[in-house]
């Protein structure tokens, strides 16, 4: 899965959310040593806490992604405190427990339907040891509502044009990237990809309620997202959700 696009994810991948769960943290004197990040991309979030002494574990099903972060990995500091693998997270297996399983950056969403979520949400529960805790980011149905846009981007090596839409029957939103990326400065020739990806929102409640199904003792929302109804959540783009074990 994105397989192309991983070439391309540092860049498209503006947002990081990394203050949000780090913050939460600190004020809860929470004691973080290992962390297990589901959906890791190239590993942007588990360098920068390897940087801090933290050790981690990245999980993608993207080959490609993993081949990156191994590579970013290389160069970074703290580099051995920290592995990735290839895996399904609704499917992983791993002989360890971790402090904090994440998900960040709306991968919650790729899954492709309720039975993945829920699988992914036990296989999260599993994985963490006693008194854990389990933070991810969703966009919620209102959020993938704004996935109706074009956009141009235009740099001196690289430009992308994208498309997005979304269907309210199946509440999916699909996102278009064709992107063209200058090979070599000496000369004009461009390596083009296109990327398909696609999300799928479901509301909040029912989130909640597979958490506890997955046997997860409390659930909140941190970040923007806190002190909210859920019907006041549901009218925010993302949602920022902790469970603990």
């Amino acid at each position: 899965m994105y397989d192309q696009f991983a070439r391309f994810y540092d860049r498209e991948s503006l947002n990081d959310f990394t203050p949000v769960i780090l913050d939460f943290i600190q004020a809860r004197r929470f004691t973080v040593r290992r962390v297990l990040d589901l959906g890791c991309g190239t590993g942007t979030f588990l360098l920068k806490l390897a940087g801090q002494g933290i050790a981690g574990t990245g999980i993608d099903l993207s080959e490609n992604m993993i081949a990156l972060a191994r590579k970013k990995a290389e160069q970074s500091p703290g580099r051995e405190l920290i592995d990735f693998h290839v895996a399904d997270m609704a499917g992983f297996s791993l002989d360890r427990r971790y402090d904090l399983v994440t998900s960040n950056l709306d991968s919650i969403n790729h899954l492709p339907g309720e039975d993945e979520v829920r699988r992914t949400f036990s296989r999260a529960y599993e994985h963490l040891a006693d008194g854990g805790l389990f933070y991810f980011d969703v966009h919620t149905v209102a959020g993938l509502r704004t996935w109706s846009f074009r956009e141009n981007v235009q740099e001196e090596d690289y430009f992308s044009f994208s498309r997005a839409f979304f269907d309210e029957e199946t509440r999916r939103g699909t996102l278009v990237i064709d992107a063209f990326r200058k090979v070599d400065p000496r000369v004009p020739y461009y390596a083009r990809y296109r990327e398909t990806i696609r999300e799928k929102a479901y509301p909040l409640a029912q989130i909640f309620d597979w958490l506890k199904a997955a046997r997860f003792s409390t659930v909140e929302t941190i970040g923007p997202s806190s002190n909210l109804s859920v019907e006041e959540m549901e009218k925010l783009i993302r949602c920022f959700i902790c469970a603990y074990k």
